[in-house]
């Protein structure tokens, strides 16, 4: 199913935006909704598309914005959408002839408006409702294999199973139709699932936080992560094939403060309760926080905290101060402002990028 952009601007979400060129092109047939702002955003999109964007990837360069607006236009989108309020205060002539020479519509975004709402009420009339339900059935059918299988296989030491789960994740990963962010998302809370499931039963604690750490990074930097979902379920089994080696080993200090970390990160814990927990001195728990992992306690907790924000996030519509308080934090604007230190985005914005389909 498809839907008119005519149809779309008649919608109450779109009211408060404005058709800036393309207007010849009202006729096009939107197939889906997409966010993003990276330069080679062309190579995301597989034609058909409504692209919302705030042009972070090209700034203020002109010739990097008229690029990106040309490589939308080869990928086959449909119509464009900026938000403006970052670079300009309006869409400039130079993005507004492009589009008019491209017959591409342009559509001029109010500055602050969650794209996440956009999404949420045009995918209804662009798949169906019926299709929606199904999608949303899909989308907590993998959490459920994510958060809740795959974790109780790591827990009970079922590491067999946990492999071949991996596999069913990793054909629904490749299934989906989702935009690069909410499958980075997946990839991480998977890597997240197995790490924490590892360090509650005192699994290979240093090898398994040293390979979450290169493999989260990796995560991160991949522009186009749909060509990389074998490679990383791959790197997830070689990781649980650790356990397997060690799931009958001494348990060490190290093992015993992650383990605390990870079952109370949510709490105002310190230092010195963790050290308690591994019968050790804090002089000594930092030095081998530091000598095994390269990092501080606090800087292990944050982590921590702000993996477990980017799930509530993903799956749950509840404020962000509620979220913080959640997590660990007791101040939501030093979580805001953490938040984006660690992922490049305030914890709305990430949100916002996420097509996610809530019912």
């Amino acid at each position: 199913m498809a839907l008119s952009l005519e149809r779309a601007l008649k919608t109450k979400v779109l009211a408060d935006c404005r058709l800036k060129a393309g207007e010849q092109s009202l006729k096009n047939r939107i197939t889906w909704v997409h966010c993003g702002d990276s330069l080679d955003m062309g190579s995301w999109l597989k034609g058909g598309e409504l692209l919302l964007t705030c042009l972070h990837g090209a700034g203020n360069d002109k010739d990097l914005q008229l690029d990106f607006i040309n490589q939308v236009y080869q990928s086959g989108a449909n119509a464009l959408g900026i938000e403006v309020g970052y670079y300009f205060s309006k869409i400039p002539p130079h993005l507004i002839e492009i589009c008019n020479h491209l017959e591409l519509p342009l559509l001029e975004i109010p500055a602050g408006k969650p794209f996440v709402d956009i999404s949420q009420n045009l995918l209804p009339l662009i798949i169906g409702k019926n299709d929606i339900e199904k999608l949303c059935q899909t989308k907590e059918c993998l959490r459920k294999m994510i958060a809740e299988e795959l974790a109780e296989y790591i827990l009970t030491k079922k590491f067999a199973k946990a492999s071949l789960l991996l596999d069913e994740i990793s054909i629904s990963l490749t299934r989906q139709r989702c935009n690069a962010a909410t499958l980075k998302f997946q990839m991480l809370q998977i890597l997240q699932v197995i790490s924490w499931s590892a360090f509650k039963i005192c699994l290979n604690s240093r090898q398994t936080f040293r390979f979450q750490n290169i493999l989260r990074e990796k995560i991160q930097d991949f522009s186009l992560p749909d060509k990389y979902i074998t490679f990383v379920c791959a790197a997830f089994n070689d990781l649980i094939s650790l356990f397997k080696v060690d799931s009958d080993g001494e348990v060490s200090a190290l093992d015993y403060s992650l383990k605390y970390m990870v079952e109370n990160y949510h709490q105002a814990i310190n230092l010195s309760e963790i050290a308690a927990a591994a019968n050790l001195s804090t002089s000594h728990l930092s030095r081998i926080l530091r000598f095994e992992l390269g990092m501080t306690a606090n800087e292990i907790l944050t982590q921590m905290r702000i993996d477990a924000a980017r799930e509530k996030l993903f799956y749950e519509n509840i404020p962000l101060k509620k979220i913080a308080y959640q997590v660990g934090f007791n101040n939501v604007s030093y979580f805001s402002r953490v938040f984006k230190k660690e992922t490049g985005f305030p914890p709305g914005e990430y949100r916002d990028r996420f097509e996610i389909l809530k019912t």
